[in-house]
């Protein structure tokens, strides 16, 4: 999965972003009790925002957030096109050195349908 998350944080630390993130997905091959196999190519895309606050520590910065949006599935096989609202939480710890940031971060996501989703990952990216 790859992403882009744009954002303003204001001098007390509120933040406000929007996202897009695409997930590759995967193949699954499945063999039905009846013997037949049924393949499978999953992906996503999601668009989204968020609302949060960023507590500044010696040299690192907390961030949690909560996370709201829309995610859009393609697939093929059993896997339905569709689209799902999703909600939820995001925690990171970045790491900053002047303009440049590095961290990891973990969200999840509750979905409507049964999609929930949970994601961990590192972020890297530049202040301005």
């Amino acid at each position: 999965m790859v992403g882009l998350d744009l954002g303003y944080t204001l001098p007390f630390g509120l933040r406000i972003g929007a996202e897009a993130s695409r997930g590759f997905g995967r193949r699954i091959e499945e063999t039905r009790s009846t013997g037949e196999v049924v393949v499978t190519d999953a992906s996503s895309t999601g668009l989204g925002g968020s609302v949060g606050y960023d507590l500044l520590l010696s040299s690192f910065r907390l961030r949690g957030a909560a996370d709201t949006g829309m995610l859009f599935f393609d697939g093929e096989g059993t896997f339905a096109r569709g689209a799902a609202y999703y909600i939820g939480p995001e925690v990171a710890l970045i790491w900053q050195y002047r303009a440049f940031e590095l961290g990891l971060q973990s969200k999840f996501w509750v979905t409507t349908g049964d999609h929930s989703v949970v994601q961990v990952g590192l972020m890297s990216g530049a202040r301005f």
